[in-house]
């Protein structure tokens, strides 16, 4: 039997589903943690830190986290301090949730454990956005306040955008140009 060494590499990053992982060596990072969520969460979206100490109902995972986790909602006045990671996707969970506009889409239902990268982990995830230009290195931000935005709440922008917050050492990973097919775009979590 022989074996060949791959010779052909792609330039072009291939598409990438929010809350996805991006590269391959950032599923065994230490800053890949899971939490007990105190709402429900969409993969790939923003969660905030909740109440310390929570013991997950979810027993089939056989931990526990230092603290449980939560959904950025209307009921949230966020501040960039309170961001604490984004949702990873995990595909052995078959549960969906709600997301800000009412839409079901893949997620951790309240008192589950979900796997969280944490802010400051240099993880690259993939994230939804809206449809704009993206300059890698960028400072990367959130919709924060749908009332003064015209985006959903959770949107991941530029900095600067009505409605939104920076994300601490959040950055785009990648340029994009404008387009509305495919609103998905990797950031890193320095």
């Amino acid at each position: 039997m022989s074996y060949t060494a791959q010779s052909n590499f792609y330039d072009n990053f291939l598409r990438l589903y929010a809350g996805q992982l991006a590269k391959p060596n950032d599923l065994y990072s230490n800053k890949l943690n899971s939490y007990n969520t105190e709402t429900a969460i969409v993969m790939g979206d923003v969660v905030l830190q909740g109440t310390i100490n929570q013991t997950p109902t979810d027993t089939a995972n056989n931990t526990s986290s230092p603290f449980g986790v939560k959904a950025l909602s209307t009921d949230n006045s966020i501040l960039a301090d309170d961001f604490y990671g984004i949702a990873v996707r995990d595909n052995t969970v078959v549960s969906t949730v709600l997301d800000s506009e009412g839409n079901s889409v893949g997620g951790y239902k309240i008192n589950t454990m979900a796997n969280i990268a944490e802010k400051g982990s240099e993880i690259v995830i993939g994230v939804v956005t809206n449809p704009a230009a993206y300059v890698q290195g960028t400072q990367v931000a959130i919709v924060n306040n749908a009332a003064t935005a015209s985006l959903p709440l959770g949107t991941f922008v530029n900095s600067g955008e009505n409605g939104a917050i920076n994300l601490p050492g959040a950055k785009f990973y990648e340029s994009k140009t404008t387009t509305a097919n495919d609103n998905v775009i990797r950031i890193i979590l320095n």
